[in-house]
């Protein structure tokens, strides 16, 4: 099952804070950006400085969106996006597309609380439901394109901004076809799928 769903482990740096976040954020986006990449983030591309340790910078930044996109450093570009948990915690989701030359999609997520985070997307991800639909597309796909020779198949998926839905993708062939597999939509403590794609789209 863990082959479909490749999971990104990044260093997480650990905080603590003095305030009551009991019913608030503990943090904006961009500080839990910066906690999992171990490093301040700059605003703009011209502030890249490798000699200065200055690796990575916004490429879209919106904190009222709970949501980040970052570029540079040695590896793939990442985004990040923000949802609220019934235990009060923040949930960080984490993608990153790593193209040299066949993109490797990969996905995590990370719940934090006032001093500490722990990876957790094994957990709030319905990963059963998820592969079993995969498995299913992928044989209609491959049904309706015979030619087709790199049957390898994987998820992609696309972050929201302001708690929406993850949108979930199949990619196969090569990432020559991508198209919808599932919306997950957040339910406090887990993701539920909100919705499936039964349909192979004509290319």
């Amino acid at each position: 099952m863990r082959k479909y769903l490749l999971i990104l482990f990044l260093f997480v740096i650990s905080a603590s804070f003095a305030q009551d976040y009991s019913k608030k954020s503990y943090a904006s986006i961009h500080m839990y950006a910066e906690r999992l990449l171990g490093m301040k983030i700059m605003e703009t591309q011209e502030e890249v400085n490798f000699d200065q340790g200055k690796l990575y910078f916004y490429k879209t930044k919106d904190l009222d969106g709970n949501f980040v996109r970052i570029s540079g450093g040695y590896g793939p570009d990442y985004e990040m996006a923000m949802w609220k948990m019934d235990s009060g915690n923040d949930l960080v989701g984490v993608t990153s597309d790593n193209c040299a030359p066949i993109c490797s999609y990969e996905c995590s997520f990370f719940e934090f609380n006032s001093t500490d985070s722990i990876e957790v997307t094994t957990q709030i991800f319905p990963l059963k439901k998820m592969v079993r639909h995969l498995r299913k597309m992928k044989k209609k796909f491959l049904k309706k394109y015979p030619e087709t020779k790199d049957q390898n198949a994987q998820f992609k998926f696309v972050l929201p901004r302001n708690g929406g839905f993850v949108n979930v993708y199949l990619s196969i062939d090569k990432n020559q076809f991508e198209f919808p597999l599932l919306d997950l939509v957040w339910k406090g403590d887990k993701f539920a799928v909100q919705k499936k794609f039964k349909e192979i789209p004509v290319e």
